[in-house]
């Protein structure tokens, strides 16, 4: 088992002064199941004590560092039995999972060009909320934000798109289920 950290592959700062992409590229398949591997190895655990809401984070990067996401999503269903109803993951440019009791949602994102990631996931979220205290279902909910951050990150800086835009886009959210 690898001893050192992976250095996270990222942009070149002569690439990244032209953009607002993403610095960091992440970690393929094969370099996240190593990395895993090299958490796992970890005697003090910080992870453990420092999670607010109790899940048993090695168990989860173990199941990730054996190719088993289906586990790993299970794991993260572990937070519903502590009383969370539902929970909402950002996938970034890969959309959002909802995982519910009974089901779990993929939420594929609108392809867009980005032109800047600042304020994508505060769109997420403040779309999400104005849905639900509308009265919309969690489905529609997540719908609306993945609509409001694809929104937000076609616009320069930390410009919000407009209700009319977002509920254009929300029409071309595709859900699949995992």
């Amino acid at each position: 088992v690898r001893k050192t950290k992976h250095e996270m592959p990222e942009q070149s700062p002569k690439e990244r002064i032209k953009n607002f992409n993403e610095v960091p590229y992440g970690y393929d398949k094969k370099t996240a199941i190593e990395e895993a591997k090299r958490c796992l190895q970890c005697k003090n655990r910080p992870c453990v004590d420092g999670c607010p809401v109790e899940i048993d984070i090695p168990e989860f990067i173990k199941e990730i560092a054996e190719g088993n996401i289906d586990k790993a999503v299970e794991l993260a269903r572990s937070l519903l039995k502590n009383g969370t109803e539902v929970v909402v993951v950002s996938r970034g440019n890969k959309g959002s999972m909802l995982i519910t009791e009974e089901k779990t949602l993929l939420y594929d994102a609108v392809q867009t060009k980005v032109k800047s990631t600042v304020g994508a996931g505060d769109s997420m979220v403040g779309a999400m909320a104005y849905a639900l205290q509308k009265g919309e279902s969690i489905q529609e909910a997540v719908s609306l934000g993945v609509a409001a951050s694809t929104s937000s990150v076609s616009k320069e800086g930390t410009i919000m798109g407009e209700l009319d835009e977002i509920l254009m886009l929300k029409e071309k959210v595709v859900i699949n289920e995992y």
